[in-house]
């Protein structure tokens, strides 16, 4: 009752009282929330490569060459250098590796073809024992690092 009697008192309305209240209460609810400062974010990228090689496929064979190419693509951080190579000694002899049929035993000759790899293209480096490396240096996108070529000789 006191606070009403002293607002009519002095010709103050009970709205312009409680809208100035507020206003206050509300500038001090935001200073008290307000604070300033440094806030320092740092973020590091670990290297990686990832490298996706599809199945080389080669069409039937019936005792002429068969070849087939396959696009190796590479998705690494940018500046890395991915090397692609076969760490393998062949196994058929020369340059050539045993592509053997799925039921077949290795060591008969009727149960594989004799299939090389190269660099690129037929002309290229042939690709075997860290030789005929294929590189691509990352740029943060998927790129085509190297096509691999292969392959099987006719008359087997």
């Amino acid at each position: 009752m006191f606070l009403y009697n002293h607002l009519i008192k002095d010709k103050i309305s009970v709205f312009g009282y409680l809208l100035s209240a507020l206003i206050s209460f509300h500038t001090q609810s935001k200073a008290a929330i307000t604070a300033t400062g440094t806030f320092t974010v740092t973020t590091s990228v670990i290297n990686t490569c990832s490298l996706s090689v599809p199945s080389m496929n080669f069409s039937s064979y019936s005792e002429n060459s068969v070849s087939a190419t396959v696009d190796i693509t590479a998705l690494c951080t940018p500046g890395l250098t991915a090397m692609i190579s076969f760490n393998t000694t062949p196994d058929g002899g020369g340059n050539n590796y045993k592509l053997i049929s799925e039921s077949g035993n290795e060591s008969l000759i009727s149960n594989y073809l004799l299939v090389n790899f190269k660099k690129e293209n037929r002309n290229g480096e042939f690709m075997s024992n860290n030789t005929g490396i294929i590189t691509a240096t990352g740029t943060g996108n998927q790129i085509t690092a190297g096509i691999i070529y292969g392959e099987v000789a006719g008359g087997q």
